[in-house]
């Protein structure tokens, strides 16, 4: 018995419960558990036993064995529903019958937190039976069976129905969870119709419902691992930003006939809020409600941060089923004010998808809509820095790859916002041991494309100088690799200065965050308007830009974007590239989503979680070895971020120096112990 209360005790207090609070959401009387924390008593009765674990979240035996599940294993994704079901105007009993059927349902999907529409219990139009005791009763009645028939389910949620207190009729959300009510939120922003049978003012705060006490008023409600809710109504969304920064969601009950663009005015209002307070969830009234003057729609909507994520449209009947996703803390404490319960939220998969390339748009419209400002972005941006330092040229070392492919491009585009000479764009191909006649060729081809002014420089034999001078052997090494880099920027540099330009930079954000570039090599320029674009949106923008060429010309595109990424640094073997990037740190499509997690504030463990479910074509082996490499090289390679040249930011994920600050030696071991 004393390892019990221990274990109580212990579970009680990691979740940030009261004594008050395991007795509200258990029903465990205070005096009682009391001594039973306090192992005043010397057993416990089995009823006892099992409530006190659904309202610690754990199983009997884990209450037992004091292995608690941990409620924070959903990595802050809970799984929500916002459902409209068939309504029979004043038949509460068959309404409510509909409500338990389609929430067995929705517990076997995993969903945690389900929403009805408001008075989904009696119906929205019934009009005056809303005043009507018989209504009223039969509703109470209804409740109480619901509450019945869905004890046994894991599932939280909200039901709107008429509820009586201090002698007057209140439009409120019912909140439940396993046959208890929570707590009851009224309707406050009412219309003049709604008045004819709705109060608005209050000064109890508490009621009771189907026998049971429970709070009443504008309530929270704050799960035992900190995810808090609230709920309201349609009519009070102008009020409901007053929530930001005090709970995770928002579940919106509404009830309004559905007019020629009323759901499109809707589901913005429901964006925006969401832009603001993180996760809204909204349910509309059923079309099977009374036409008798309007007709409801049944729209069902999840939206976070401004995308909608789930959407029931307009008389549709598809379950609006998403994961929302929270940020929950570490450590939670009690809401002094809300209403606490113990639910555990965990997840195995999600129903959610994530796109895998989260910088490109799935959708091609928007797709080219994003490449278009981006490219006007870094010509506007290299054009102002041409200006400013009065260059005469625009110095740029192009490999055949997409990053110098999309600078070249760039500087196109820049010169013609000048008024330039496109001929001024100096295109420098400096063929070495590890450069191929594809992308020889297609560096010459695209220059001659764009109108630039060509330059071979061969650096084979300054490099193997440069060997010798320093004793090199010549085996294939990072110093053989590192010296063709820095001679490239060398010939680079020397030559701007010789033909009063500058340097214009290639690389990009995803080689950025890896550190994938040479020290003082092709790490350094004088202006690099790549350096915040995502190697997995390149391609994208070099075919954007293709569309104003000949059909002949956009094939020496789509050969360049074709062309495995590689530094073309080792020695070729019969002519072919043999160092492929993506073999020896990771695929792009893998480091670009990381990147995207990392800048969304994802712990390691919860990205590993996402893209697992993301990408189906690795397994979880791999995609670990690759989210550790990302993690160990974000953090070494931290000191060429500190020295690199500027550049244009162009997304809100940027890693130059003014926007991403973090010390050279910074050390990345919490991160790695986390992910192992």
């Amino acid at each position: 018995m004393s390892k019990l209360c221990d274990n109580i005790n212990s579970i009680k207090k990691q979740k940030g419960l009261t004594l008050a609070a395991l007795s509200q959401a258990s029903g465990v009387p205070l005096g009682t558990l009391n001594k039973i924390c306090s192992g005043a008593i010397k057993s416990i009765n089995a009823n006892h036993l099992a409530v006190l674990a659904d309202a610690l979240g754990v199983s009997v035996q884990q209450l037992l064995d004091g292995n608690p599940c941990a409620a924070t294993s959903h990595f802050g994704f809970v799984r929500v529903s916002a459902q409209s079901v068939t309504t029979r105007v004043g038949d509460v009993k068959a309404n409510a019958d509909c409500i338990a059927s389609k929430l067995h349902q929705l517990s076997k999907r995993g969903v945690k937190i389900a929403l009805f529409s408001e008075l989904s219990l009696c119906g929205a139009t019934a009009g005056d039976l809303l005043a009507s005791s018989t209504l009223l009763s039969a509703t109470q009645t209804a409740l109480g069976n619901l509450l019945k028939q869905t004890a046994h389910l894991d599932v939280t949620f909200v039901v709107g129905a008429p509820v009586v207190h201090e002698r007057k009729v209140f439009d409120a959300a019912l909140v439940c969870r396993m046959g208890k009510m929570l707590g009851v939120v009224p309707k406050t922003a009412l219309c003049s119709k709604q008045l004819r049978w709705f109060e608005q003012d209050y000064t109890c705060a508490t009621t009771t419902v189907c026998n049971q006490q429970v709070p009443f008023g504008k309530l929270v409600f704050q799960n035992s691992d900190g995810f808090r809710f609230a709920c309201a109504f349609e009519s009070e969304i102008p009020q409901l930003y007053k929530h930001k920064g005090n709970v995770d969601a928002l579940f919106v009950l509404g009830a309004s006939a559905c007019l020629v663009g009323g759901t499109e005015t809707v589901t913005v209002a429901l964006q925006a809020l969401s832009q603001q307070v993180g996760a809204v969830i909204y349910c509309n009234a059923h079309f099977t409600e009374s036409t008798s003057y309007n007709v409801y729609s049944a729209h069902a909507l999840i939206a976070e941060r401004g995308k909608v994520l789930a959407q029931n449209d307009e008389f549709g009947q598809n379950d609006c089923i998403c994961e929302i996703d929270v940020n929950l803390p570490a450590n939670p404490t009690a809401f002094d004010d809300a209403v606490q319960f113990a639910q555990d939220l965990s997840t195995t998969s999600l129903v959610r998808k994530f796109n895998p390339t989260p910088f490109v748009p799935q959708k091609a419209k928007e797709r080219s809509v994003r490449c278009e400002q981006i490219l006007t972005m870094q010509s506007h941006a290299l054009a102002k820095r041409l200006q400013h330092t009065g260059s005469k040229k625009a110095v740029i070392g192009v490999s055949g790859g997409l990053d110098s492919s999309l600078a070249l491009l760039v500087a196109k585009r820049a010169f013609e916002l000048l008024g330039k000479d496109v001929a001024d764009i100096v295109a420098v191909t400096m063929p070495c041991f590890g450069t191929t006649e594809r992308t020889l060729n297609n560096s010459i081809a695209l220059a001659r494309i764009v109108g630039a002014t060509i330059k071979k420089v061969d650096i084979c034999a300054s490099v193997t100088q440069h060997l010798k001078d320093i004793g090199h052997d010549f085996e294939p090494n990072v110093t053989l690799e590192n010296a063709q880099a820095r001679e490239r920027t060398q010939v680079l540099m020397d030559m701007a200065n010789q033909l009063e330009g500058i340097v214009v930079g290639t690389g990009d954000l995803s080689e950025i965050a890896l550190g994938w570039s040479t020290f003082n090599g092709d790490h350094i320029s004088m202006y690099n308007p790549n350096c915040d674009v995502p190697k997995t949106l390149i391609p994208h923008l070099i075919a954007h830009e293709s569309k104003k060429m000949s059909a002949q010309d956009r094939q020496v595109v789509e050969s360049i974007i074709d062309t495995p990424i590689s530094p073309e640094l080792l020695p070729t073997k019969k002519g072919e590239i043999v160092q492929k990037t993506e073999d020896l740190v990771g695929p792009y499509v893998l480091h670009d989503f990381f990147l995207h997690c990392f800048a969304k504030g994802y712990d390691v463990q919860k990205t590993l979680f996402v893209a697992c479910q993301t990408f189906t074509q690795f397994d979880k082996s791999a995609i670990h070895a690759n989210l550790t490499t990302f993690v160990k090289r974000f953090f070494t390679q931290q000191f060429k971020r500190n020295c690199a040249a500027d550049g244009v930011q162009i997304g809100s994920v940027s890693l130059s120096y003014g926007n991403w600050q973090m010390p050279s030696d910074a050390v990345g071991t919490a991160f790695l112990d986390q992910l192992n």
